[in-house]
């Protein structure tokens, strides 16, 4: 269907699902960021503190929406319903059409709304979804009515405080990696620091416009796109191998007045929270490269240019609804990980086996046991929602304080 973004308050209670609105109860979203951004600083009672005055902080959620997700909808912006709804909002009524009347006075969108609905025979209980026109701040609105369905899409939306610095492009500082033929790679890498995956995209269809050079860019593009849509806190370290074929001897050099030029050969993409990160991994690689023939003519020298996108957002700003996926644990001197499926299982692994337990959302928290801790005295975990991808908290067993644990989330 298209992208969604829900307005939320962090470290409060923030809108519930029961709230009554236009379309009636249910989970409100907008099709507009900025629209979100204000219903983010609506919900959050202190947004205009300072930053350390602050109890609950502005966010928005964000992720795409299938048709299938949905269900049944009812659309008043498109389709025969689209044209229905506008009729009756052109509708005069005394001297205002009711766009205008349901423009300046808010309260009476719901109830004019019911009764267009009544009037058409519709039942409104055999719709998932409602989607309408936002008169008060602009864009569509949509009411997620059936819990479930709301629980499951926000479950997979991600999102990032209104107070993170919006992505922008910085010039780059041109810089190269230098390999020898026999593929040893130069530690002190030095990089291009590019902001969004636009500005590197356009870095390179500036210099190389052969068509098939154009595919592997795009190839590029879409690579960190689908990987930062699922992980915005992961950065993408790009690093492209170019070569030019050179005269092997200084007799050569003399004789040969012209040679080709660089080209583009391939590409490595190395995804990473942190650049240092990235550049380790790259480094673990050791990319190897195509040596070249002994004592012939012409010689091949290579060279890696690196180019760093950054994360869409840190991962402090990273929100998550629910604990799917897998996560880095430290309690105490004990390391291990974590893994949450999308069906209230979850394990823990620190030595090749699964150790299962279930979780579960209770109230505004996560909570989640394991099997192997013995009846009665069960360890259970607790995290806040929504969850950073990063998150610091505390196990418990008959409500007694039993230890703290620290996770971060990798995949």
């Amino acid at each position: 269907m298209a992208e969604w973004y829900r307005g939320i308050a962090v470290g409060g209670p923030g809108a519930s699902s029961s709230d009554v609105h236009d379309f009636g109860a249910g989970t409100y979203l907008t099709d507009d960021m900025d629209v979100a951004k204000d219903y983010a600083k609506f919900r959050s009672s202190d947004a205009n503190l300072k930053e350390n005055q602050r109890t609950t902080y502005p966010a928005v959620l964000y992720g795409n929406i299938s048709d299938e997700q949905l269900g049944s909808v009812l659309d008043l912006t498109s389709g025969e319903m689209g044209a229905a709804w506008r009729e009756f909002e052109e509708t005069q009524m005394a001297t205002m059409t009711n766009r205008q009347i349901m423009t300046t006075n808010p309260g009476q969108y719901g109830p004019m709304f019911r009764g267009w609905a009544a009037n058409r025979g519709l039942n409104l209980n055999s719709y998932a979804a409602v989607i309408g026109p936002e008169y008060l701040r602009g864009g569509k609105q949509m009411c997620i009515r059936n819990p479930a369905v709301a629980d499951s899409i926000l479950g997979n939306f991600v999102g990032r405080s209104i107070y993170a610095p919006a992505p922008g492009f910085q010039p780059p500082t041109v810089a190269e990696i230098t390999y020898s033929a026999r593929g040893q790679a130069n530690a002190s890498a030095s990089l291009l620091a590019f902001m969004v995956v636009d500005g590197l995209l356009h870095y390179l269809n500036d210099r190389f416009l052969e068509a098939e050079v154009r595919l592997q860019v795009m190839n590029i593009g879409k690579s960190i796109r689908e990987w930062q849509r699922q992980y915005p806190a992961d950065g993408a370290l790009v690093a492209i191998t170019f070569k030019r074929i050179v005269p092997s001897s200084d007799l050569m050099a003399k004789t040969v007045l012209l040679h080709a030029g660089d080209s583009f050969e391939y590409y490595s993409i190395y995804y990473a929270a942190k650049l240092d990160d990235a550049i380790k991994q790259m480094q673990q690689e050791r990319e190897l490269l195509q040596g070249d023939v002994i004592d012939g003519p012409y010689a091949t020298t290579r060279r890696k240019q690196c180019h760093w996108v950054n994360p869409l957002a840190p991962v402090a700003d990273v929100l998550l609804l629910s604990p799917k996926g897998k996560w880095q644990v430290a309690i105490g001197d004990w390391k291990g990980f974590f893994t949450f499926d999308g069906n209230g299982r979850c394990a823990w692994n620190d030595s090749g086996m699964d150790h299962t337990g279930k979780w579960s959302v209770v109230g505004n928290e996560v909570q989640w046991t394991y099997d192997d801790d013995p009846p009665g005295w069960e360890r259970i975990f607790h995290a806040s929602l929504p969850m950073h991808s990063k998150v610091d908290g505390a196990a418990t067993i008959k409500g007694v304080n039993h230890g703290f644990y620290s996770m971060t989330k990798i995949a």
